[in-house]
């Protein structure tokens, strides 16, 4: 049993290394018909672009700065999408500051401050004016003018 294991794992090496050597299917060839990947700009940039991306194929491969060169824009993509919803987000509560401020003005009735009872009043067109009460002279003085006769 243990022989039928090794045999069957030194035909799956032989296979691997065959196919990794070029017999049969083996890899695709180098091909220099597919154009590295090129995305519009990054404010530009939708999710179909990028499913619709394709790497040149080499032998061990994609070529890492294809790769690198279509994450980088895609990174460059991002940013700017999340610049914008900042700046959005930003403008968004500010509108909301906004209308809640004119909401509650609108709803809210002016205050007219009350005249106090000691403050003169000026009389309005037609009524006459209220003169003040003559003040009598305090009996505090009159007290002490008692004192000293």
């Amino acid at each position: 049993m243990t022989i039928a294991f090794i045999f069957i794992g030194v035909a799956v090496l032989a296979l691997i290394a065959l196919v990794a050597v070029g017999y049969g299917e083996g890899l695709p060839e180098r091909s220099d018909t597919v154009a590295p990947a090129v995305l519009p700009p990054a404010n530009q940039l939708h999710a179909t672009d990028v499913d619709t991306v394709a790497f040149p194929v080499t032998v061990r491969g994609y070529r890492m700065a294809d790769v690198d060169a279509v994450l980088d824009h895609l990174t460059q993509a991002l940013r700017h999408k999340e610049q914008q919803l900042a700046v959005l987000a930003t403008e968004s509560k500010r509108q909301a500051q906004l209308q809640h401020q004119q909401a509650r003005l609108a709803t809210s009735t002016p205050v007219t401050p009350e005249p106090t009872p000691d403050a003169p009043t000026e009389p309005g067109p037609g009524q006459e004016s209220e003169k003040p009460a003559e003040s009598k002279p305090s009996s505090a003085g009159q007290d002490s003018q008692n004192h000293h006769n």
